[in-house]
């Protein structure tokens, strides 16, 4: 039974986190975004600073959300004694909205004339 808890919250987790992504990466790559200036004022170089920052804050936000599954799972795994199973849930708790995520940008990138750092 606890098992079954545990997969489900992370189900859940891993939902809302796929709903929630969109909004938080975005709000966490603005420092970089503003960095990189305006798309026709800007240079190579600048451009790639900000690409480069926005990606530190976006991966810093992402990696937190992961080492909470991880806690969670393995808090769960331990001292709980849910069944190893929970494992790949988790793991697909973390990939699948980041994987989606990326699915979207590469989407918004085509159809934009100029890229968004």
């Amino acid at each position: 039974m606890k098992t079954f808890f545990t997969i489900g919250v992370l189900v859940i987790l891993g939902i809302v986190a796929n709903f929630v992504t969109v909004f938080i990466l975005n709000i966490a790559g603005l420092p970089g975004t503003l960095l990189a200036g305006k798309s026709g004022k800007r240079s190579k170089g600048q451009f790639i600073f900000g690409s480069v920052i926005s990606a530190i804050c976006q991966s810093f936000v992402y990696l937190a959300y992961t080492a909470f599954i991880v806690n969670w799972t393995m808090l769960a795994v331990s001292i709980q004694g849910v069944s190893f199973i929970a494992w790949p849930i988790a793991f697909l708790a973390v990939i699948f909205p980041l994987w989606l995520n990326l699915i979207h940008a590469r989407t918004e990138a085509k159809e934009v004339e100029y890229a968004n750092p």
